[in-house]
């Protein structure tokens, strides 16, 4: 199975959460896995979510700008934009939302970084 991503939570109540993102193609693998797991008793419980998409921002000063993976939020919030994971490098955040969001995030982050510009002649008045 090609994993997308893979994200690990902290520890609570002695539980441990780990999230996969994986292509739609590889889910019924994924379920006898997870079926597997619980019944050898590695995984007390799991789920599986459809329609999930991830949407990420990458860049090699990523980690030298402080307030980047803010905007991203930032932009993410204004559309209410609901964020299930975030898992972030040096190099990349990335962000797993719901799949029916993925049109409007992607239209948000790329704004918030890259503002439309005015058409010649808009705005001058003229």
């Amino acid at each position: 199975m090609n994993i997308r991503l893979i994200i690990q939570s902290a520890s609570s109540e002695s539980r441990g959460r780990i999230t996969f993102v994986l292509d739609d193609e590889y889910v019924d693998r994924a379920q006898l896995l997870v079926e597997q797991w619980k019944a050898g008793g590695v995984a007390r419980d799991a789920s599986i979510d459809h329609d999930v998409a991830k949407i990420s921002i990458v860049g090699s000063r990523l980690a030298s700008t402080p307030g980047l993976a803010a905007r991203m939020f930032a932009a993410l919030g204004r559309e209410q934009i609901n964020i299930d994971c975030i898992s972030s490098s040096e190099m990349k955040v990335a962000c797993v939302i719901g799949g029916d969001q993925a049109q409007r995030a992607v239209r948000a982050v790329h704004d918030e970084f890259f503002p439309p510009q005015p058409a010649p002649g808009e705005g001058s008045g003229q």
